[in-house]
């Protein structure tokens, strides 16, 4: 598709224009979309402002252009890979679940803002430390391919159950007491 009108469609609530030619997409009309999924289209931007309730978005893969999505605090999932975000502010997203900002320039950030967070994937980033002890609910978490160098895992360790951070660089991890671990993936790191 290159270009769709869903101006007249006010009761949809699921939306999925994924790999598709889309370059703008309006949505001002589509107040009751929950689910919104936007990945691989070349978008030269996106106005969010009246979908506030919005549960989950995927904007991974649309360009580079800035978008507003701090209003957007019914989130569970938000994915924005591959976006060029230098900074992500997690004050506003109490509600995530799920976050990925994989392949985006960020150095730095927060997760104790998001208590319910279950799954997070970081890989290929430019975050040298990470701390995730206050991520009681953390399942999966995945830091791959980045200048990691130091990692503070969940202080609850019984439901950590895939961490994967390969190719980056850690000489230490400490997963010992993650007795419910399935999946370690720490290939390519300094571990000594």
């Amino acid at each position: 598709l290159q270009s769709i009108d869903t101006a007249n469609l006010s009761s949809l609530t699921d939306l999925d224009l994924s790999q598709n030619q889309l370059n703008l997409v309006t949505l001002t009309n589509n107040i009751k979309l929950t689910h919104l999924r936007l990945k691989e289209n070349a978008l030269a931007s996106l106005d969010l402002m009246n979908n506030t309730a919005l549960t989950v978005l995927d904007i991974s893969d649309t360009g580079t252009f800035k978008i507003e999505t701090s209003h957007l605090t019914e989130l569970s999932e938000l994915y924005a890979a591959n976006k060029s975000l230098s900074t992500f502010s997690s004050n506003h997203y109490s509600k995530l679940t799920k976050l990925d900002l994989s392949e985006n320039p960020i150095s730095t950030i927060e997760l104790t803002n998001m208590p319910l967070l279950r799954t997070v994937r970081l890989s290929k980033t430019l975050i040298h430390s990470l701390d995730a002890s206050n991520a009681s609910n953390l399942v999966e978490l995945e830091i791959k391919a980045s200048p990691l160098n130091s990692i503070t895992l969940p202080n609850e360790s019984s439901k950590l159950a895939w961490l994967e951070v390969s190719f980056s660089s850690l000489s230490h991890l400490p997963v010992q007491q993650y007795t419910n671990l399935l999946k370690l993936e720490a290939a390519g790191n300094q571990l000594i």
